[in-house]
């Protein structure tokens, strides 16, 4: 009777395929968003959330919540969103106010 040999976790570790880690980050406190729904609304127009997704390169579920201002979009979305309205990152961001 032969016996199976346990994986140690270095061999578990040295199995698994190796993955890119992105930062992911919430931009909520950084961005108006209702500037950035606005300019969502604008620029989808009559076109399908879906087709608007597509364009911009995103899940269409996150564009929906970003354009009904219930969600802020993480990091990577944010700047896939900047690209499609054509916008500069920081048009959106929120100017600190002067004490």
């Amino acid at each position: 009777m032969s016996r199976k040999r346990l994986k140690t976790p270095a061999m578990i570790k040295e199995s698994q395929p190796t993955r890119r880690m992105r930062p992911r980050g919430r931009v909520g406190s950084l961005v108006n968003l209702q500037k950035l729904a606005v300019a969502i609304r604008l620029k989808r127009g009559s076109t399908g959330i879906r087709v608007a997704a597509a364009e911009a390169d995103i899940d269409f579920a996150a564009l929906s919540r970003v354009e009904r201002e219930e969600s802020t979009p993480d990091l990577d979305t944010y700047i896939l969103l900047c690209r499609w309205l054509n916008v500069n990152f920081e048009y959106f961001v929120l100017s600190k106010k002067a004490s």
